[in-house]
């Protein structure tokens, strides 16, 4: 007896299956999902950056990046040839003053003549104290010699003098001028001034220099 094999259909499968147009759509979704995801984290990473710059300029600016004027300082003062008589008058003497230059910037100051006055009386009495041009390093200090020569006839002369004179105590006033410049870069660069005014006092019987 012959067998017979019998070939029985496949029942159809249950469920939906997607058209291709809504799996279009779901790709493109999620491409969408995804590329905002990425715009957010490029946008945050940008304003995190833009803010660490801020806030480095502005450190930068308030320390490194802040100019200031460079500082004088009169170390020591001498006063030479000035005789201890009433007849000031007819000689002149001299003063020799020690500066001490504090330059504060991150960069060198460069500096042209300097200009050196000695007052007595509210009246120039000696000026010049030149200096040729230099520099003082990035937060260096530099020391100064200036000699001023002082007209005796203009001290004399003062209606304070025989007064002052009597009392042991001649006061002068010195005032200097140090025009410069600092240069941090091509595009920060400003001129600057550095000043000293100090009184002094010159005792006759002792001859030292008081700094006020």
């Amino acid at each position: 007896m012959a067998r017979s094999d019998q070939v029985k259909p496949l029942a159809p499968l249950s469920g939906h299956y997607p058209r291709s147009d809504e799996v279009d759509e779901a790709i493109s979704a999620e491409f969408d999902l995804h590329r905002r995801s990425c715009c957010l984290r490029c946008c945050g990473c940008v304003t995190a950056l833009l803010l660490i710059l801020a806030v480095t300029t502005l450190v930068l600016f308030f320390t490194v990046l802040r100019i200031k004027d460079p500082v004088l300082t009169a170390e020591h003062v001498t006063f030479h040839q000035l005789l201890r008589s009433t007849s000031l008058g007819a000689s002149n003497f001299t003063v020799e003053i020690t500066v001490s230059m504090r330059n504060p910037n991150a960069a060198a100051f460069r500096y042209e003549n300097m200009t050196t006055r000695l007052y007595y009386g509210g009246e120039i009495v000696g000026e010049g104290g030149v200096v040729p041009p230099g520099k003082t390093g990035p937060r260096g200090r530099k020391q100064l010699n200036v000699t001023v020569e002082v007209e005796g006839g203009k001290v004399a002369g003062a209606e304070r003098f025989v007064g002052d004179w009597r009392n042991g105590n001649l006061s002068f006033h010195t005032e200097m001028r140090v025009p410069g410049r600092v240069k941090l870069t091509d595009a920060i660069k400003k001129k600057l001034v550095a000043r000293l005014d100090s009184d002094l006092t010159y005792v006759v019987d002792t001859q030292q220099v008081i700094k006020n």
